[in-house]
Parts: C-alpha cells; sequence; structure tokens
C-alpha cells in the first residue's frame, strides 16, 4: 500500500440541488421517509468515475498495489460502507449512505481486498479477510449516526488517499517473502492497531499476494546489483564498452524508478530498497 493522489472530482459527481440528482433522492428516502435500505445507489459506478480511479493508481488496487486490470473488473470500493456496517455488536442498516457517491470516499479496489472470504496465509494459517462491509472504529460510541457526523469517527483502517501507510506499515524480507507488519511494536498504540486492522481485513499478508510482491522484490534486487556492477564496468571500461554498458545501465534504472514511483507496482516495498541503494551509489532517484 502507498500513498495516493486524489485527482479532481468527476463531474458526475458533482453535488447537485437538482431535485432528481441521486443524492437528493438519497436524503428523501432515508432522512425524510426514515427508511434503512432499498436504495439504489448508481452514480458511483458509472464509467466515468471507474476511469477516474482506474487513472489514480494505473489500474492496480488502492490497499495492496496488485494489477488487477489484467485479470479481474474493478471494484468500486466504498472506504465508508454504503448500505450497512459490519461492527462487533451485528450489522447495521443502514451504512454510510451520504457517502455513496462522494467522490473521496471511492477508491479503485480488487476482488481479493474488498470482497470477503477465507485466505490461506504466507504461513499457511487461514484468515477471514477482505473489506466487504466493514469498516471498524476506534470507540464504537462515536459511531456516525447521519450526515457528517462521520468527523468524530477514527477509522481503524488505512485509507492510502489520506492517510501515509509508510508511516504504519512496515515490509521486511523473512526467507525470502515479502511481509508486511506494523511499524509501531506497541500493540497498545493506535498507530499499531491501524495497522493490524488494515493488514488483516485487506489481507495484505495472504499467500498469493506474498508471492507475488516476493518475486517483484528480487527482480528488483537483480536490476540494483546490475546497476552497480554497470557502475563498475563503465569506470574501466574502454569507450566502445563503455556506451554499451552506459545503455544498459539506463535501462535498468529506468526500470527501477518505475518499481520505485508505483508504476510497475509494490511501490511500498520498492522505494525504501530504492532510495538507500541510489544514495549509496550517489544516484538521483
Amino acid at each position: 500500500m502507498k500513498v495516493l493522489t486524489r485527482p479532481a472530482c468527476p463531474p458526475e459527481l458533482a453535488d447537485s440541488v437538482a431535485p432528481e440528482h441521486e443524492r437528493a433522492r438519497a436524503i428523501r428516502h432515508f432522512e425524510d421517509d426514515g427508511r434503512r435500505d432499498g436504495f439504489k445507489f448508481k452514480l458511483y459506478a458509472v464509467k466515468a468515475v471507474r476511469t477516474a480511479l482506474g487513472d489514480m493508481t494505473g489500474g492496480r488496487c488502492a490497499y495492496c498495489e496488485a494489477y488487477y486490470d489484467s485479470t479481474a473488473p474493478q471494484d468500486v470500493e466504498h472506504y465508508r460502507p454504503k448500505g450497512r456496517i459490519d461492527t462487533p455488536q451485528g450489522k447495521r442498516k443502514p451504512g454510510y449512505w451520504w457517502l455513496a457517491s462522494t467522490w473521496d470516499n471511492l477508491l479503485p479496489s480488487c476482488i481479493r481486498c474488498n470482497r470477503v472470504e477465507e485466505h490461506i496465509l504466507y504461513d499457511g494459517s487461514k484468515l477471514t479477510s477482505g473489506k466487504g462491509d466493514r469498516f471498524p472504529i476506534d470507540d464504537e460510541a462515536t459511531r456516525a449516526a447521519g450526515r457528517g457526523t462521520e468527523t468524530g469517527e477514527t477509522p481503524l483502517l488505512l485509507d492510502p488517499a489520506t492517510d501515509d501507510p509508510a508511516a504504519y506499515l512496515d515490509f521486511f524480507e523473512e526467507d525470502g517473502d515479502s511481509i508486511v507488519r506494523p511499524l509501531s511494536a506497541d500493540q497498545t498504540s493506535l498507530a499499531y492497531r491501524r495497522a493490524r486492522t488494515s493488514i488483516d481485513v485487506y489481507g495484505l499478508n495472504r499467500a498469493g499476494l506474498v508471492l507475488e510482491r516476493s518475486r517483484a522484490l528480487r527482480r528488483l534486487k537483480q536490476s540494483l546489483s546490475a546497476v552497480e556492477l554497470f557502475m563498475e564496468l563503465m569506470d574501466e571500461a574502454p569507450p566502445l564498452q563503455r556506451d554499451r554498458y552506459e545503455t544498459l545501465f539506463l535501462e535498468e534504472v529506468a526500470l527501477i524508478r518505475a518499481h520505485a514511483s508505483g508504476q510497475d507496482g509494490f511501490a511500498a516495498v520498492a522505494g525504501p530498497l530504492v532510495r538507500a541503494t541510489f544514495a549509496r551509489l550517489g544516484l538521483n532517484l
């Protein structure tokens, strides 16, 4: 998970006072009529919104950074669930209906991070993960009761468009595997609990994801080693060979920069390693 920059709100989701605008109809449905469910939200899933969300991450999941666009449809994920909320006390309706078509509440997700199912983790254990309708908060007594009251909540899930995941998550290598754990070791701290909850709910250590993340880490380490080798060879080679080594050097650097920026995925893993290696070699990222 890496920090995301949210682009401008698509015009389709702009606030409107028109009586037939979806948000206005939802207010009548839930507030004026006092209903708890039965409203069909559509605006959040229109093509323009999906496109803008995909552009925000380059077709990658906002939570795990996997490239969903090659094999599965994009899930338009509501950070705060719209229809209902799964709480420790049971299912609660309605959810955050007033945020159903709010741009700042939407993220692109892969189906593994968004849909609840049992997963095998990297160590062989099992965990039911996937966000679904879950939105755990620090104090259930502060759960929003209506429009605007969500500002009193302290979410336990990280939102990469507002939080910096690097301040909470630590990606480390264990027996060749790229594993994520809370950055804070203080299990009573809010930072630890937000990290632990996000890792478990989004399934950031599920076996398939760890495998793909580890492969990316190995490829990156090979590229970094190649860059260092080419730098040594360029210092000693005759002009013709030096030009060849320089071409190969620049190609590897371009690949590494793509990883570190997130263009090729798993920037949370690649970034710290690349920055440290480039600093040691005197290279600019």
